[in-house]
């Protein structure tokens, strides 16, 4: 007998009413992930212009390559003052929600 099995066989001497008892604490994931898989199918279906747009995709393209691209857009969005203080504080402040979240229990 390996030491792994042992390990995972060892009774902890409560049972599945116990408030100590975890269960499957991953099915949540895996249904949330699941609803969101289905919920996202259907924008497979959308077309890349619909008919009447009144932006061209094409006049776009063409528009973003004379403007030096997707880096330079990249770049003017990341020097945009505003913009990165407004990520900064939203970073904080969902990383203090989170060690809250998880800590309320306790």
């Amino acid at each position: 007998m390996s030491a792994e099995l042992h390990v995972f066989s060892v009774n902890p001497g409560f049972g599945r009413k116990d408030p100590r008892f975890i269960g499957a604490w991953w099915i949540g994931f895996v249904l949330v992930g699941t609803l969101l898989f289905i919920v996202s199918l259907p924008m497979l279906f959308y077309p890349f212009q619909f008919k009447g747009a009144s932006v061209d995709t094409s006049k776009m393209k063409n528009k973003m390559k004379t403007s030096g691209g997707i880096m330079a857009a990249v770049w003017r969005f990341c020097s945009n003052v505003i913009v990165m203080l407004y990520l900064v504080g939203n970073v904080f402040r969902y990383i203090g929600v989170g060690g809250y979240v998880m800590m309320k229990t306790k």
